[in-house]
C-alpha cells in the first residue's frame, strides 16, 4: 500500500469546515488518538484541522511541495553541500546525428 502525497491518513479530533480548514465543523467519527501525536499535522495552533483519512489534505501537499528541490521555499543547502542529487557530476553526452546524414533515422 502506498499513500498518495496530499491524501490524509487520519483526522484530527475536530474536522475542518468546507470553507475554512482552520475552523472546526464537528467531530471526526473515525478519530484515532494516535493522530494527535506531537508531530502530527493539525496539533499546532498554526496548522489547520486534518480531514478524514483518504480525503485530500491541501495543507499537507503544500508542505511537501515546499520541500521539493528548486522550490521557492525549499531549504538552501549548507556551504559545501552538493546541490545536484545525481550520483555523478559529469555531464551525460547524448549522441547527435545531423539531419540528412546516412545514419539519420526518419522522424
Amino acid at each position: 500500500w502506498l499513500k498518495t502525497p496530499g491524501e490524509s491518513d487520519g483526522c484530527t479530533e475536530l474536522l475542518p469546515s468546507e470553507s475554512d480548514e482552520f475552523v472546526a465543523d464537528g467531530r471526526c467519527p473515525r478519530y484515532d488518538e494516535s493522530c494527535e501525536a506531537f508531530d502530527s499535522i493539525g496539533t499546532r495552533s498554526d496548522e489547520p484541522y486534518a480531514p478524514e483519512a483518504g480525503d485530500w489534505f491541501f495543507y499537507q501537499m503544500e508542505l511537501l511541495a515546499r520541500e521539493l528541490p528548486g522550490s521557492a521555499r525549499a531549504p538552501t543547502p549548507s556551504p559545501g553541500e552538493p546541490t545536484d542529487p545525481s550520483p555523478t557530476s559529469e555531464p551525460v553526452m547524448q549522441p547527435t546525428v545531423e539531419v540528412g546524414s546516412p545514419t539519420a533515422a526518419p522522424i
